[in-house]
């Protein structure tokens, strides 16, 4: 049955016209199984580094099953860490509004004209020890903002003084002193450009890992302006500017920030001062 395992064979090449033989290979049946094992192993290795070691892989369904499965879980995982950030600021929001509420109704009960003319002895309720913080909080901020308020006015170098807004859009967070927010934060279009305040001499074009890309600008009478979290700057130390020149572009930089906004700062005689009290940020 296996009698042509031990027979000799010859593989003859002859040209079609002549039929004159061109060339003759010697072949053994036991040559040519090992030659055709090492082709079909030589191009199996290469087929399966390909699928593993190239982009070619991700045609085999398992395998591409298998990151599909795996990116469906990275959003799973996503999507419930936003909803737990989700309920955290809900918890809060709600938070804040039971002390607020609580606040008006303990000053309602104190202060109730129909109370005074009545005679009556106004039982003035305790303040829970949140409630108590929120206030004292608030009325630490007033307190900041009049005092430098007042200590301006007797100053009338910056009061002559005109700002120019470095860019309109909404104030998302004012400033607050007591909570350590020494400035204005203001929300614009993507790729907007914040100019200059005041004309004024670069003195710090930076970039921090908190603020990001920072630049201030030195301006008379020892005002100084800070603009944060910028995408990229316009102007580096040492440069003049003008007023309304623009300086920097919004953006999203460093980790003191959650979203495209400019933090913008004024100092007066080594003192932040509340911005909005000179500048109209609104559209």
């Amino acid at each position: 049955m296996f009698k042509w395992i031990d027979g000799k064979y010859r593989l003859v090449l002859m040209n079609d016209e002549t039929f004159q033989e061109e060339r003759s290979f010697r072949l053994l049946p036991f040559n040519v199984t090992a030659i055709i094992g090492a082709i079909i192993m030589t191009v199996s290795l290469i087929t399966i580094l390909l699928l593993v070691l190239t982009p070619l892989g991700k045609i085999v369904p398992e395998r591409s099953n298998l990151n599909i499965r795996s990116q469906i879980s990275e959003i799973y995982v996503h999507i419930d860490s936003l909803e737990q950030a989700v309920d955290d600021r809900d918890a809060f929001i709600l938070k804040v509004k039971d002390l607020v509420y609580e606040k008006f109704e303990y000053e309602k009960s104190v202060e109730d004209p129909a109370n005074q003319k009545a005679g009556k002895d106004v039982q003035v309720p305790e303040k829970s020890d949140e409630l108590r913080l929120l206030m004292e909080s608030v009325d630490n901020e007033a307190e900041l903002g009049n005092l430098i308020e007042n200590t301006l006015e007797e100053n009338t170098d910056i009061s002559n003084m005109i700002f120019m807004a470095p860019i309109k859009g909404m104030v998302s967070d004012t400033f607050a002193p007591s909570r350590g927010h020494y400035g204005t934060d203001i929300i614009a279009p993507k790729g907007a450009v914040i100019k200059a305040t005041q004309k004024g001499t670069v003195i710090v074009a930076t970039w921090s890992v908190e603020t990001g890309h920072m630049l201030a600008i030195q301006h008379e009478n020892n005002v100084i302006s800070f603009y944060k979290h910028n995408s990229s700057l316009l102007k580096k130390a040492g440069d003049i500017i003008d007023v309304g020149e623009g300086v920097a572009i919004i953006g999203n930089t460093g980790e003191m920030t959650e979203g495209p906004h400019l933090h913008f700062e004024m100092w007066f005689n080594g003192q932040p001062i509340n911005a909005e009290r000179y500048i109209d940020f609104k559209n």
